[in-house]
C-alpha cells in the first residue's frame, strides 16, 4: 500500500538504468583492469541503455494512487581501437565521448536519466483533460 499525503500529485519518481552489449549485461568494473577488459569488448560494438521510470501519482483520497510508467532506450556504437584506462569505463560526457562513433536515442538516458522523455510524460500527465467516468444509461 502506498500513502498519499493531501495535495500532493506526483509522491515519487522510481528509475531503474542498464545496459547490455552482445545479449550480456554489463556491470560496473571492479578495478580499472576491469575496466579496461570492459572497453576492449566494446570496442566497435553497439551498445543498448535502457532506463525504466515509474512515476506514482497521487489523487485526493490517502490510499488513491495511479502509475505511469516508460521506460527509454538508446543505442550507442563503439569506434574501433584501442580503449583509453578509465576507472568508470568511460564518461560520455567527458573524455569518454571520444570513443563513441554514434549515439541513436537520447542523449541523457546515456548519462543515466531519460530526462526528455520524463517531460514529456509530465506535460501528458499535467496538460491531459482530466478522466471522465462513464455513466451507463
Amino acid at each position: 500500500m502506498i500513502f498519499c499525503p493531501e495535495n500532493c500529485l506526483v509522491k515519487f519518481v522510481f528509475s531503474f538504468h542498464l545496459q547490455t552489449v552482445d545479449g550480456l549485461i554489463l556491470e560496473m568494473p571492479t578495478d580499472k583492469q576491469d575496466a579496461y577488459r570492459m572497453l576492449s569488448r566494446l570496442s566497435g560494438k553497439e551498445r543498448r541503455v535502457f532506463t525504466g521510470v515509474a512515476i506514482v501519482l497521487c489523487h485526493d483520497k490517502i490510499t488513491d494512487y495511479k502509475v505511469v510508467d516508460f521506460y527509454e532506450e538508446t543505442k550507442v556504437k563503439f569506434a574501433d581501437g584501442e580503449p583509453m584506462d578509465m576507472a568508470g569505463v568511460y564518461g560520455i560526457q567527458t573524455l569518454g565521448g571520444m570513443l563513441v562513433e554514434y549515439v541513436r536515442g537520447d542523449f541523457l538516458n546515456l548519462v543515466g536519466f531519460p530526462l526528455n522523455h520524463f517531460c514529456k510524460q509530465l506535460g501528458l500527465i499535467f496538460n491531459s483533460p482530466p478522466e471522465i467516468p462513464t455513466h451507463k444509461i
